[in-house]
């Protein structure tokens, strides 16, 4: 059986892996900075909506509510 040991990464293979690495890391920081952005307009939108109508809500209104979080985060 081969081990990472019997082959080395080039220096070059080892310096591709960090940029791949760090840019991953990046990617995912950029995507959590959008979904809380995504999620605190939807909370927004969430808490107009209840307090635009006068009754309760209801089991329909909940499934409104779900499909436009369904919406937003298809965006």
């Amino acid at each position: 059986m081969i081990t990472q040991e019997e082959i080395p990464f080039t220096q070059e293979e080892y310096k591709t892996m960090v940029k791949t690495i760090n840019q991953l890391r990046k990617e995912k920081n950029e995507l959590i900075v959008q979904l809380k952005e995504e999620k605190n307009k939807l909370i927004d939108r969430i808490k107009d909506y209840i307090d635009t109508h006068e009754y309760l809500v209801h089991y329909k209104d909940i499934d409104y509510i779900f499909n436009e979080l369904k919406k937003a985060m298809e965006k």
